[in-house]
């Protein structure tokens, strides 16, 4: 493809209509037929790899020029509305922070993308990514090209073996919440109260909610949303079990104080420093050990259990939390095609050797940044389950969805988990109630105030919490 497109260049060089349909004042198309493709980024760590690859590809393609521009988490959100608005996206651009593709589809701004995407390639992808109703499709069509999968944000458990061989203490993986009790006693006592068995972010209520979802999991499948009825559940066994024993953990010693008043960054810096020998992260906490800590004497399990044999399962309804989108107005789709193309063939790898992303493509045996990300990818592999996505069966949920954002509550589980840790929330089962029946009025009304979605759109009848839900589980529900 790369030599046709070298004579096409040739060709369009000689003859002068290079790009048919380009104004004579288009700044992206030069006189000597070069063409510069405009590609907006706001993943932070992305802009390594993505500057890497427009080197190489720019390489191959004299012809074709990729200007990367990395926005900031302040200009991004903007930026991005401004250029839809006004219908002056770029080429191309990773997704819009508060943006789906069903409402920029709606609107005419994405380009079709699924010429790139056939099915032998998509096979090639985590199950799931290309779901029906996840933020890749729009109508049946594929609309994004999948950066990160939705194994991304998994959460797991990372210790310091410097801390755990100084003070001379042995740990299986995986633990039970027994195993961690007894192990961060024993290295609070060896070490004279100076280091801790774990330290938290509990300040980043967003990551307590994850892991707390995760731990519960095998206790009550049905924490949060319970599919087979269609309606929020958070006073379950499971996360009052689970919040409970973190409280146990904190009065013994367990958890350092400073975990209260700590965010996931600082928690971060206190971990690598030596300070605790347990931490609770999500699978892109060992790119940044490696990077911005300089530290590599670490390693990586499942997060504990309550049970012996259970697994701390992450509920996630496929689809990619990062990807590349195309303007529908842009002049060049055949370099564009051509660079996402290439970045097809190159741009997981990078992906897994920054450590920063789980790859929305099946990692195969290439090179990765530090020796632990393979052990990263086999536990985001073997603690994510795909659970229904209403999505897939009523588009219109999405709207839905915006709607319920608006009205959901601005409590979470992890908000009260930090609460019952101080000490400032006193019935926990009381309060967890409160945020189910709370959840449960605010999806009512978003409900209801669409009419092409019912509540039937939630409810799962063959929901299994045992196994992935897959396209045959849909096709099934159909024919009920």
């Amino acid at each position: 493809m790369k030599k046709v497109l070298g004579v096409f260049l040739v060709i369009a060089m000689i003859s002068g209509v290079f790009l048919t349909g380009c104004k004579s004042g288009d700044e992206t198309a030069s006189e000597n037929g070069e063409v510069t493709l405009k590609l907006w980024n706001r993943v932070n760590g992305a802009e390594t790899y993505l500057t890497k690859l427009i080197e190489s590809f720019e390489e191959e393609n004299p012809n074709i020029n990729v200007e990367l521009q990395n926005l900031s988490v302040e200009s991004a959100q903007p930026q991005y509305q401004a250029a839809i608005s006004n219908n002056e996206l770029p080429d191309m651009f990773v997704r819009p922070p508060t943006t789906t593709v069903t409402q920029l589809v709606e609107i005419d701004r994405l380009k079709s993308l699924d010429s790139l995407f056939p099915q032998e390639v998509v096979d090639e992808y985590v199950e799931g990514v290309f779901y029906k109703g996840s933020n890749i499709t729009a109508e049946g069509k594929i609309y994004a090209f999948p950066l990160s999968s939705g194994l991304h944000g998994t959460t797991m458990l990372y210790y310091n073996k410097d801390v755990l061989d100084d003070l001379d203490v042995e740990v299986d993986f995986p633990m039970t919440w027994d195993d961690l009790l007894e192990v961060g006693k024993e290295i609070h006592e060896k070490s004279d109260g100076k280091i801790y068995g774990m330290v938290l972010g509990a300040k980043s209520a967003w990551l307590n909610s994850s892991f707390i979802s995760q731990m519960a999991f095998p206790i009550s499948p049905d924490s949060g949303m319970d599919y087979a009825t269609g309606n929020f559940n958070f006073a379950t066994e499971g996360n009052i079990e689970t919040i409970q024993f973190f409280k146990e953990l904190l009065d013994n010693n367990v958890i350092s104080p400073q975990s209260l008043e700590s965010t996931s960054a600082s928690a971060q810096a206190l971990f690598a420093s030596g300070q605790s020998a347990f931490i609770i992260n999500g699978n892109w906490l060992g790119g940044i050990l490696q990077e911005q800590f300089q530290f590599e004497n670490w390693g990586v399990a499942r997060l504990p259990t309550k049970e012996t044999g259970t697994v701390a399962m992450r509920p996630y309804g496929g689809g990619a939390t990062e990807s590349i989108m195309v303007a529908k107005n842009t002049k060049h789709w055949e370099e564009v095609k051509a660079f996402l193309t290439y970045l097809r063939e190159h741009i997981y790898d990078e992906i897994d050797k920054s450590g920063s992303l789980a790859s929305a493509k099946i990692a195969e045996d290439g090179e990765v940044g530090f020796p632990q990300y393979k052990d990263i990818q086999q536990i985001m592999n073997d603690t994510n389950i795909l659970v229904p996505n209403p999505e897939n069966r009523n588009p219109a949920v999405e709207e839905v969805a915006l709607k319920y954002q608006e009205l959901t509550p601005r409590t979470s589980t992890g908000d009260i988990f930090l609460g019952y840790l101080a000490g400032q929330v006193k019935d926990l089962e009381g309060t967890l109630q409160k945020l189910s029946d709370d959840a449960n009025k605010a999806l009512e009304k978003a409900i209801k105030s669409n009419d092409k979605v019912t509540k039937e759109d939630y409810i799962f009848s063959n929901w299994d919490p045992n196994q992935s839900y897959t396209e045959e589980d849909y096709e099934e529900l159909k024919k009920k």
